[in-house]
């Protein structure tokens, strides 16, 4: 009798712990944030295969594809990281619209004052090709012949009056993997619990050629391999290519 009379208040006591770990309060609910990802060609809407561009060294060109991979995206409040994305990457290609847009969730509520994120993959990622998603090796970022991913892809022509001849810049491998930091705090990112923010980000496609350092694309019609020009080419999508134009919090 008194076994099953203790052995009644013992389960009697489980459920009610059980009961009680379950009724807790939940951790407070995090937010959201879309990235709006909007490409332009010289301060223009890139309209592939009609929008021209111009180097800073004068030569005209036109984009006929365009794809490029981000990832690692994280969230700072004055100069401490708050929240890093987990398994962060998000291709972009230009011709497929619903690529341009991107959300991350389970973002902690708070105000951050500074974004960043990178172009490319990291080479614990980049050696591996056994990936899926948007690291699918039939994603049109990938090179089999060297088991690695493609950072940024650009394939075009070269215009010289009626003449175009092709341009082709096919940028990855270690050595271009870049990161790009940007200061939100004239207008900070708020989350709010259950909420969603939005970020636009400007990619200037004509960057590609400047900045760091300026791309002869007539000398220099094609980039494929690691070399001078590749890491020149990552130097100037990592110095001012990506530009956050908008933050809007509900």
């Amino acid at each position: 009798m008194f076994s099953k009379v203790f052995n009644g208040l013992l389960i009697l006591a489980i459920s009610v712990f059980i009961i009680g770990c379950g009724g807790k309060d939940p951790q407070p609910n995090n937010g959201i944030v879309t990235f709006q990802i909007e490409n332009q060609l010289n301060g223009q809407m890139l309209d592939l295969g009609a929008t021209q561009g111009t180097t800073a060294l004068g030569d005209t060109f036109e984009i006929g594809s365009l794809k490029m991979m981000l990832s690692n995206f994280k969230f700072y409040k004055d100069g401490a990281l708050v929240f890093t994305e987990t398994d962060s990457y998000h291709l972009i290609d230009q011709s497929d619209a619903s690529t341009h847009n991107f959300t991350i969730e389970d973002i902690p509520v708070g105000d951050y004052d500074q974004i960043e994120f990178a172009i490319g993959v990291p080479q614990e990622d980049n050696n591996s090709s056994a990936q899926k998603g948007d690291l699918a090796t039939n994603n049109g970022l990938f090179w089999a012949g060297w088991g690695n991913y493609i950072f940024y892809r650009f394939d075009g022509v070269l215009v010289q009056g009626d003449t175009t001849m092709s341009i082709s810049y096919h940028v990855g491998g270690n050595e271009a993997f870049r990161t790009t930091s940007h200061d939100i705090s004239n207008t900070e990112l708020i989350i709010t619990e259950g909420a969603t923010s939005t970020v636009h980000i400007k990619g200037e496609v004509a960057e590609l050629f400047t900045g760091a350092d300026d791309i002869d694309i007539v000398a220099k019609r094609t980039v494929a391999t690691e070399g001078p020009y590749m890491v020149s080419l990552a130097n100037n999508y990592a110095n001012g290519m990506f530009v956050v134009t908008k933050v809007t919090n509900p």
